[in-house]
């Protein structure tokens, strides 16, 4: 059993976090897990509440998002002596600051260094300097990395055409995400009846679903447009809309009718999110760039289709025209399109056909499969080159 300390910049409600945990989890049959995060600023928040009831955590309060040369040093020298207090044989760092700092932190200790790549840290909307900064800071970690984890084959490919690391230190091991519906059961009749009734909604009604964070990167523009025109040429249209953020005050402004008119549900953030997936018709994912999107997944379990922006993480929709609809990032044309289309269809809107998610359901437990794998092959690497 090897003493697994895991590190990543935020401990809330996000991919990279679940992410982590679910992994983590599933990991601790086999080692000894301690998880780290940056600075907490929301202890109650469920990630944090799940984490603590689970594993021994650190809270760096150093460690933040923003780019800061000396707090990030700061942030790395606290890394350094966790590391050297707890002696740890496996590092495993998650997202962008907590991967560079993290493995710059742990360079005196030795031991297996791996890093999951949730997403790049440099975005399509960076200034060309901030983004040179980062893809060199990425290259750089790479050299001191035991394995770079991709959470999908578009996270690798972007990684190597940039230079970042070499073919042979990556894998591609995607989000775990259970595809049994919550409740484990299928009786989606009773799910939709249950989930529209707690939010008011009519039984009757087209209902479009979106989950996620309000930010640049969740294109809140381009879910603001979509909605305006759906909701005005379909009377019987509602959206729900689930998450938080920056731009959250943005899309309340340009929807303030809608909403006035009860026609769209902004929840915040929930933790029964998964028992809510049945109240939609569809799940709009619009989005200008990702990693391996949880929500696409979360919503096919829950037997809902998707219309999502053609983004990292998201091919698994082209297979099949009845899981959804891919479309180019920003094309607010296409997402009406396709969400017209599906709610058009009642062969098409949710519920999905159970065999049409037959291979998505027989596959869930590969990514923990592979995570197993690849935690026994570096540590064995390891007891190899020891002398």
């Amino acid at each position: 059993m090897a003493r697994v300390l895991q590190l990543v910049t935020e401990l809330v409600v996000g991919g990279a976090t679940l992410t982590m945990l679910d992994f983590a989890e599933d990991l601790a049959c086999e080692h000894e897990l301690v998880i780290a995060h940056g600075r907490l600023d929301d202890p109650g928040n469920a990630a944090a509440r799940r984490a603590r009831a689970r594993f021994p955590t650190y809270e760096l309060p150093r460690l933040l998002r923003p780019l800061d040369a000396r707090t990030d040093l700061l942030a790395a020298r606290s890394f350094a002596a966790l590391c050297r207090q707890l002696r740890p044989q496996v590092i495993h760092t998650h997202s962008s600051k907590a991967g560079f700092v993290g493995r710059l932190g742990a360079l005196p200790v030795g031991g297996v260094r791996l890093h999951t790549i949730h997403g790049w840290g440099h975005t399509p909307v960076d200034p060309p300097r901030r983004r040179e900064l980062l893809i060199g800071a990425e290259r750089l970690a790479a050299l001191c990395t035991t394995k770079l984890i991709a959470v999908s084959p578009e996270v690798r490919d972007e990684g190597l055409a940039l230079g970042i690391g070499r073919p042979g230190q990556y894998a591609v091991i995607g989000s775990p995400v259970d595809m049994r519906p919550d409740g484990g059961h299928d009786d989606f009749e009773s799910a939709r009846a249950q989930a529209r009734l707690r939010m008011r909604l009519p039984q009757d009604a087209e209902v479009i679903g979106w989950v996620g964070r309000f930010s640049a990167q969740k294109d809140p523009e381009a879910l603001v447009a979509v909605l305006g025109e759906l909701l005005t040429r379909r009377h019987n249209a509602y959206a729900v809309l689930v998450g938080d953020g920056l731009q959250r005050t943005l899309v309340q402004a340009q929807l303030s009718s809608e909403i006035a008119e009860r026609r769209v549900r902004l929840l915040g953030v929930r933790d029964d999110v998964r028992a809510l997936y049945p109240a939609f018709d569809v799940l709009l994912h619009t989005s200008r760039w990702e990693g391996h999107p949880r929500v696409v997944r979360e919503a096919l379990a829950e037997r809902v289709p998707v219309v999502t922006a053609r983004v990292g993480g998201t091919s698994l929709v082209s297979g099949d025209p009845l899981l959804g609809v891919e479309v180019a990032p920003g094309d607010v044309r296409a997402y009406c399109s396709a969400l017209a289309t599906i709610l058009d269809s009642p062969q098409r809107r949710a519920p999905i056909d159970v065999h049409a998610l037959s291979a998505l359901r027989a596959g869930a437990g590969e990514p923990y499969r592979l995570m197993r794998e690849l935690y026994a092959a570096a540590l064995e690497h390891t007891r190899e080159q020891r002398p």
